[in-house]
């Protein structure tokens, strides 16, 4: 009997009651030596916000960390600021720790000190992390910055690892410069108070025309100062901002909103719309949003199919406790895909999923007691585990206890229990439930026969476009000499489930031209 695949469905399902785990963030800067400047005026404007701060200097060389160390002191569920500039583009020890940050999920927010390009491999390392364009303005970045951080933070608070700083007004952005101005500027600019007598004399003939110096200083200076404060003399700003600040100013709701846009072009089959959105509700800090965007990775809907890309989707989602994609994730352990076979592992992260209430885990756990996938094969515990899948209202997990029970595997076979567990996967619209019945209804001893319920259910198992069912429902059909329109709509069944790739309905083809 076939059993459904540890990946999960492809109707996007929504699952609201993640459990949180709990995280201490750090938020570490990372930036090249030449811009340790810049990192310690960043420093400076985070500091008034609370947060626990630690700067990571790299020198360009590759050699200058090594290799496989991550950034000093940085731990998963941390988040990491890149300075990015020329200097970086070019250090390979910063490549080691977004390769390092990137196996282990560590966010990574991107502040852009100039408009140099990242070289490929870089590019492939950030991948859809947000970059924030510093250069085009700094209380515009540092309020950007500080979202971005308050985004992580409010992912946190919704599951209760985190604390949101009440603090709303963005003007101290602006003091983390002025004091690396007064601290390292300033005093290089401070006048010697010896004054000669050339000082002197200016002084004497300057004196009757101060006020007005100091008036006409006040009437240019008030207007660029405040040119300065609206931002008049930024650069303006490079188009299709890859930080949507306007959306992470707006209420969680929002984002939420967001994803479900992309949940209904994903119901239309609208793939590349729907990867849009849910790009949008994921940069959001929506974990839902991301599985589903690492889903689209996964099967290649809307973009090229990259596993490696679906995985830290996954691992994102899975930060914040989000069941599904943490089942997920062991899915991929389980196949091989994006990373080694390890179905140690596997088990581990299905485990973590059931915990937190994943039926989908808990029958994958099931599937693995039975084949013996990664542990000792023991029907009992697989009986248990299907038990908690099906107590969830999961459809696959009714058919595959009808299986062990039907057979006989850990228990005395039970027919008739059998017949009603796949009765209740069959409601549920599992198609392996539909096609037992079909099966027991055709003539199984212990059933009573039932050719109209046995056609019922391939029916139903075929308007899903299930080949085998095609196949079975169109030789049903093809019998009926009495009725030409049944028999060639049961020719269409089997040309249907032949074109689907069905062997025994291309032998069925062949004999009957």
């Amino acid at each position: 009997m076939s059993r459904a695949s540890p990946a999960e469905p492809p109707c996007p399902t929504r699952v609201s009651d993640a459990i949180p785990v709990r995280v201490s963030r750090t938020v570490h800067i990372l930036h090249a030596s030449s811009d340790a400047k810049i990192a310690e005026a960043i420093h400076d404007a985070l500091l008034p916000r609370g947060h626990e701060l630690h700067t990571i200097a790299r020198d360009p060389a590759p050699d200058s960390s090594p290799a496989g160390v991550r950034p000093g002191g940085v731990r998963p569920g941390d988040c990491v600021i890149l300075l990015f500039s020329r200097a970086t583009a070019v250090s390979g020890a910063i490549g080691l720790d977004l390769v390092q940050a990137q196996r282990e999920s560590i966010p990574v927010i991107t502040l852009r000190l100039d408009d140099h390009p990242p070289a490929p491999a870089f590019d492939a390392l950030l991948g859809d992390a947000p970059a924030i364009d510093l250069f085009a303005g700094w209380n515009q970045g540092i309020g950007a910055l500080i979202l971005a951080l308050r985004a992580l933070d409010a992912a946190g608070y919704r599951a209760g690892t985190a604390v949101i700083p009440q603090d709303s007004a963005f003007e101290t952005a602006a003091p983390g410069f002025q004091g690396t101005f007064q601290r390292d500027v300033q005093p290089n600019l401070e006048r010697k108070r010896r004054r000669t007598p050339r000082h002197l004399r200016l002084h004497r003939l300057l004196r009757p025309y101060y006020a007005r110096i100091v008036l006409a200083a006040l009437v240019l200076a008030i207007p660029a100062v405040l040119a300065t404060r609206l931002g008049l003399f930024d650069p303006p700003p490079l188009p299709g901002a890859p930080l949507s600040t306007a959306l992470l100013q707006q209420p969680a709701h929002a984002v939420l909103e967001v994803a479900l846009k992309g949940d209904a072009a994903y119901d239309r089959g609208n793939y590349a719309e729907a990867l849009r959105w849910y790009r949008i509700a994921a940069g959001g800090n929506d974990p839902g949003a991301q599985t589903n965007l690492g889903r689209l990775y996964a099967y290649g809907q809307g973009v090229p199919r990259d596993d490696a890309q679906a995985l830290v989707w996954y691992r994102t989602a899975a930060i914040q406790g989000f069941p599904r994609a943490m089942n997920n994730i062991g899915a991929m352990y389980a196949l091989g895909r994006g990373t080694s076979q390890d179905f140690g592992e596997a088990l581990r992260w299905f485990h973590q999923a059931a915990d937190r209430g994943s039926p989908h885990a808990a029958y994958n756990i099931g599937i693995a007691y039975e084949t013996g996938g990664g542990v000792t094969q023991n029907f009992t515990e697989a009986h248990d585990w299907y038990n908690r899948a099906a107590d969830r209202g999961y459809g696959p997990a009714f058919s595959a206890l009808g299986a062990l029970i039907e057979y006989g595997r850990g228990s005395k076979p039970d027919i008739n229990q059998a017949l009603r567990l796949y009765i209740d996967g069959a409601e549920r619209h599992d198609i392996t439930a539909m096609l037992a019945l079909g099966r027991l209804y055709a003539g199984v001893e212990g059933i009573e026969p039932n050719l109209d319920q046995s056609l019922y259910w391939y029916r139903k198992a075929a308007e899903d476009g299930n080949p085998l069912a095609l196949f079975l429902t169109g030789t049903i059909d093809a019998q009926a000499e009495n009725d030409p329109d049944r028999a060639n709509a049961g020719r269409l069944y089997i040309r249907r489930a032949a074109d689907a790739g069905h062997q025994p309905a291309r032998d069925w083809m062949a004999e009957h031209p």
